[in-house]
C-alpha cells in the first residue's frame, strides 16, 4: 500500500496575496472553452473567469464591494 500525499503549506503559499480559491462545478465544455480563450488571449483561466464574474456583477448592479464583504476572509 502506498501512503496518501499530505497537504502542506506550500500549496497555500502559491495563492497570490489577497486572493482565495473558489470552487464551483462547471460543465466540462464551458471549462474547455474558457481554457482555449485564456490561451488565445495569453492570460490565465483564473484571470479570465474573474473578469467575467466582475462583468456579471456590474451588469447585476453590484460592481463595488460592500462594507460587509470588502474585508471578509471567510
Amino acid at each position: 500500500m502506498s501512503a496518501k500525499p499530505v497537504a502542506t503549506k506550500s500549496a497555500a503559499s502559491k495563492t497570490p496575496r489577497g486572493k482565495r480559491q473558489f470552487l464551483v462545478h462547471v460543465d466540462v465544455n464551458v471549462i474547455r472553452r474558457i481554457k482555449i480563450l485564456a490561451i488565445d488571449r495569453n492570460v490565465s483561466a483564473s484571470s479570465l473567469v474573474q473578469e467575467a464574474l466582475l462583468a456579471f456583477l456590474a451588469a447585476a448592479g453590484n460592481s463595488a464591494p460592500t462594507k460587509r464583504n470588502s474585508g471578509d476572509q471567510s
